[in-house]
């Protein structure tokens, strides 16, 4: 794992995988090397102040550019983003990609994919209520390569 400052860590798996989990033990390896980690979602987006996830679809497109910029202003504030979102296949990944490339950050890529879960298992644990006919669609979407 890289250890610069000038990094995007791109933490990606199905939901329910351990995206999150991974994504808090890497920052904490971060800031015991002197490093300043944050961690970026999509989901933040949806959560309103007191902790409430309310997911809307047709505000995905606002979610994703507001974690895309988060990033970019990670970056110029000398800090490590680490984005962990599903990132099922290699466009989602493409502007974390370009914010690199224009600053000269490398990106690390951190697949968890299914956490070596059943769909119904990953269904079980995913903490925002993504139903199991989403989770076989992304599985059947994923992209190995991104």
């Amino acid at each position: 794992m890289s250890n610069r400052r000038n990094a995007i860590i791109l933490v990606r798996g199905l939901p329910g995988a351990g995206k999150t989990t991974r994504a808090k033990q890497i920052a904490q390896q971060f800031k015991r090397q002197g490093l300043k980690p944050v961690l970026i979602t999509t989901d933040d987006f949806f959560e309103d102040g007191a902790g409430n996830y309310n997911f809307d679809p047709n505000l995905l497109p606002q979610a994703h550019a507001q974690s895309i910029k988060r990033t970019a202003q990670a970056l110029a504030a000398g800090k490590v983003p680490i984005v962990h979102n599903t990132f099922t296949q290699a466009w989602e990944a493409k502007p974390y990609r370009e914010i690199a490339q224009e600053v000269g950050a490398d990106v690390e890529v951190i697949n968890v994919f299914d956490g070596g879960l059943s769909d119904v298992e990953l269904e079980y644990r995913n903490t925002h209520d993504v139903p199991l006919h989403a989770i076989k669609r992304m599985r059947q979407r994923w992209d190995s390569k991104i």
